[in-house]
């Protein structure tokens, strides 16, 4: 087959078709990719500048989301911190509350029987006296104390009488048998005392002294038995002696575990041998078993001494609740103040 013989304007022709299919080749691939150089055999330089140039903005977008994440983590925590101050504001409002709803204190349940009569121990002077003749002082011991009693020059048998009873507190009591002597006598409670130094003209002898008992009004004996006293779960048992005095009395029920100055109720009594049970801690309160000994000492269930909040009952116990609540949400919305895993809140 012989060769086809092709004139140099048809070869002009082919060789321009050629450009033309390759220009719309490139241009449809430029088109489609939105690229003007697609290869480096298209233009090296510019490939490769734009391969630098991509990596750098892929770079930079990745950071940008990590921004973005830290931004929103930091968003997450500040909305907690501004809840969590709202809720601290109004947890601090519900304590003041609290606080302005004051507990009553030691509330007391007294007893109905006279326990400690006073049986008071007296000492005579042998001398009638109507003036002191001379200032002097009279000197008592009561118990560990140490009174001085200032007399002056003058003063009559009543006026001597007052100013022991005055300057003693009560503790010695001073009368007369109506001719002139002069009878120290124990006073309040159970003191006892003794003359540490006289005036010889009081009739007075140092040493003279006078002891007083506290026996149960009406009987000459208190049979042994047991104190029960409830103070919320717990209940206590107070030994008590036969024939105990009132202040024997008390100081079983001071000493008891528990009980006593140093626990929750505080035995004492009114000065007139009346038992008084007084509550310590407020809230706190207490109730006794009714059983023979709690008649015989005057105290029965109806002996009570239960401290309550000013106004009602039930305030501080729903403070209290409302409290504990938000306390409760606090929580929560401190452990929901999270993005992505992430709470700064708690320390992440």
């Amino acid at each position: 087959m012989s060769d086809i013989t092709l004139t140099s304007g048809i070869r002009s022709n082919l060789l321009a078709l050629q450009t033309t299919s390759n220009d719309l080749t490139s241009t449809q691939e430029a088109l489609a990719t939105g690229k003007k150089v697609n290869s480096a055999a298209d233009n090296p330089s510019s490939y490769f500048t734009s391969q630098n140039l991509t990596q750098s903005a892929n770079n930079i977008s990745a950071l940008l989301d990590q921004i973005g994440q830290g931004s929103q983590t930091i968003q997450q925590a500040t909305n907690g911190l501004t809840s969590l101050t709202g809720l601290l504001q109004q947890a601090l409002s519900t304590v003041q509350q609290a606080q302005s709803s004051n507990w009553t204190t030691a509330a007391a349940a007294t007893g109905s029987v006279n326990l400690g009569s006073t049986v008071a121990g007296s000492t005579t002077g042998t001398t009638s006296v109507a003036t002191l003749a001379a200032a002097n002082n009279l000197t008592l011991s009561i118990g560990s104390a140490v009174s001085t009693v200032s007399l002056a020059s003058g003063d009559t048998i009543s006026q001597i009488e007052s100013a022991i009873s005055t300057q003693t507190s009560g503790a010695v009591t001073a009368t007369d048998d109506g001719s002139g002597h002069l009878i120290l006598s124990t006073g309040s409670g159970t003191s006892s005392f003794s003359v540490a130094a006289a005036d010889s003209t009081l009739g007075l002898a140092s040493g003279a002294s006078a002891t007083a008992t506290s026996n149960i009004t009406g009987a000459t004996t208190l049979a042994a038995g047991s104190l029960l006293v409830n103070v919320g779960s717990s209940t206590y048992t107070v030994s008590i002696s036969a024939s105990s005095s009132l202040a024997t009395i008390e100081a079983d029920i001071n000493s008891t575990t528990g009980l006593g100055s140093a626990g929750t109720v505080t035995a004492t009594d009114d000065g007139s041998g009346h038992l008084v049970l007084k509550s310590n801690n407020a809230p706190i309160g207490f109730t006794v078993d009714a059983n023979a000994t709690s008649a015989a000492l005057g105290v029965t269930t109806s002996s009570t001494a239960n401290n309550v909040a000013i106004g009602s009952s039930s305030t501080r116990s729903t403070l209290q609740g409302n409290f504990n609540t938000l306390l409760t949400q606090i929580t929560q919305l401190a452990s929901d103040a999270n993005y992505n895993g992430v709470n700064l809140l708690a320390g992440d």
